[in-house]
């Protein structure tokens, strides 16, 4: 294989990046300078071409912005986020823990990365990693021992967009992994002298605090043999799990291991405290750390983990047969399947919009005074049950398995497409879509600026406000998802780009000085004349 280096990003690297990420405007460009006889990353300032810095937010921008300048090669090799104390975010750098050619992990980054659960990707020299997880570090805590480095303010990460696939695609809750990160940073221990808790929903809280009192970890434990023959007759996939020899793994790390062997015993009809036995003795008997000083590893992060998908996927073949359930039914079935209701979420309603070239999107119930939007796209995107998955990680971490296949998917859609309510049947385009975009843009939340005068269009720069200039109307992509979300409608930015791409807007860099500062952004243009109502 061979190295990816910087001048092989692509746009479509970078959307690979969580929303989360994208979403928070703590972003820089950076290029690679040789000082002392070494390659150093240099964060640069977007606005003025001259170095940003990680403690000035002023020097920061958003990822459309990061992005742009990239993309136009104004000398920066990618871009990079900045991690500050108000972002709720760790970044975990793994360095020389991967092999260039082959991508293959080493024992411990495969290790620490199995415990995170969340956004991985490998770095630009290709041979470290990178992990993102939600959460913060104690004042005074140490941040670097060997190759692991861990930052939550102060430090900038190149950000490549190379997931990788064995890991989800959205930033987990860091809970327990972080005490666990600090444990390693320390040498052993918890610094802290507390004990971190898993965060997790209120319901698996629940139900792994139940289990934490009732559940033995012995180090001796053995299952009931006659009960794991009775599987292995039953079921292939047991044996050749517990002989250590599944070669259709992707990921071959002892979790994955354990994962399957719990799932398999659940479905079977296991009890926790069997399951709980049996991966003690498959850990014990191929030499691995039987993990017995982390409870939550084993009930949260394994058994509860795997019986979370044992029910998507029967909620799954539940939503394919009942063909002639009603609506609510449906929506309940499909919310098991995704996996909303661990969350104490349902899904309120499945609603297209048009009826030529139509849109479609959930609404979900979370608690709060107005349902969640979560849009799918056109009917094309619909039909992906891979874009199906990747929607439900990136919005509420849920990983949804393996079992719902793009056959049984469709299947599923039929009895979607019976229970959907058609909102605005009469528009039919995403031009159309787009005009109310940019017309309640202009005429509602923020007037643009003009040609020149007081009013001139330099002016819009600093808010990303829209502005006429030469016969066009300008809008800003990130402005608009703003009166969006204030609309109550979630879409991401890289969806709005998509939509104005489509409906023939130009994305234009513009640059002006504003108080004696270059500003210099993003915009999409279309002639005014197509906009009669601004």
């Amino acid at each position: 294989m061979m190295e990816r280096t910087a001048e092989h990003f692509t746009v479509e690297d970078f959307l690979r990046i969580p929303q989360e990420m994208r979403d928070i405007a703590q972003w820089v460009a950076w290029r690679a300078e040789a000082r002392d006889g070494k390659t150093t990353k240099i964060p640069i300032n977007i606005a003025t071409g001259r170095g940003a810095k990680t403690n000035d937010p002023a020097t920061w921008a958003s990822f459309d912005d990061a992005i742009s300048y990239w993309d136009e090669g104004a000398g920066a090799s990618g871009v990079g986020f900045v991690f500050s104390e108000g972002a709720g975010l760790v970044g975990v750098d793994l360095d020389n823990c991967a092999d260039v050619l082959s991508g293959k992990l080493n024992t411990e980054a495969m290790e620490i990365l199995d415990e995170l659960q969340t956004y991985s990707e490998m770095s630009q020299s290709r041979g470290g990693a990178h992990a993102i997880i939600r959460g913060a570090l104690p004042d005074g805590c140490r941040h670097r021992r060997g190759g692991l480095e861990v930052y939550d303010r102060g430090r900038f990460f190149v950000m490549t967009g190379w997931r990788m696939d064995n890991y989800p695609e959205a930033i987990a809750n860091g809970g327990e992994a972080v005490g666990s990160l600090l444990r390693r940073l320390e040498g052993g221990g918890d610094p802290t002298g507390q004990r971190v808790r898993p965060a997790a929903s209120a319901r698996s809280g629940e139900r792994y605090e139940a289990l934490l009192e009732a559940i033995k970890f012995d180090p001796n434990a053995a299952p009931d043999q006659t009960k794991v023959r009775g599987l292995c007759a039953m079921t292939p996939k047991f044996q050749r799990t517990l002989e250590h020899n599944r070669p259709d793994f992707k990921d071959d790390s002892p979790s994955a291991y354990c994962f399957s062997l719990a799932a398999i015993a659940l479905n079977a009809g296991w009890s926790v405290q069997e399951v709980v036995d049996l991966i003690i003795d498959f850990r014990r008997r191929y030499s691995m750390d039987l993990k017995l000083d982390r409870p939550d590893w084993y009930l949260l992060h394994t058994i509860l983990r795997a019986e979370s998908a044992n029910n998507m996927s029967a909620a799954s073949v539940t939503l394919e047969e009942e063909t002639d359930a009603d609506e609510e039914t449906v929506l309940k079935n499909l919310g098991a399947m995704l996996g909303l209701q661990q969350l104490g979420y349902s899904i309120a309603g499945f609603y297209q919009h048009g009826m030529q070239d139509a849109r479609f999107w959930l609404e979900i119930d979370t608690g709060d005074e107005s349902p969640r939007v979560v849009p799918i796209g056109s009917s094309r995107e619909l039909r992906s049950v891979q874009g199906l998955k990747d929607l439900f990680i990136a919005n509420f971490g849920m990983v949804i398995p393996a079992s719902v296949t793009r056959a049984r998917w469709d299947n599923i859609l039929q009895n979607l497409m019976r229970v959907r309510q058609v909102k605005d049947p009469d528009i039919d385009d995403r031009e159309e879509q787009v005009r109310e975009w940019v017309e309640s843009l202009c005429n509602t939340w923020a007037r643009p600026f003009n040609d020149e005068g007081e009013n001139r269009w330099e002016l819009a720069l600093p808010t990303r406000s829209p502005f006429k200039r030469e016969g066009e109307i300008f809008v800003n992509a990130a402005r608009i998802r703003e009166m969006l979300m204030r609309d109550g409608t979630r879409m991401s930015v890289a969806d709005i780009t998509q939509m104005l791409r489509l409906a023939g807007l130009e994305r234009r860099k513009v640059s002006g000085r504003v108080e004696g500062k270059v500003i210099a952004t993003s915009y999409w243009a279309a002639p005014l004349s197509e906009f009669p109502g601004v």
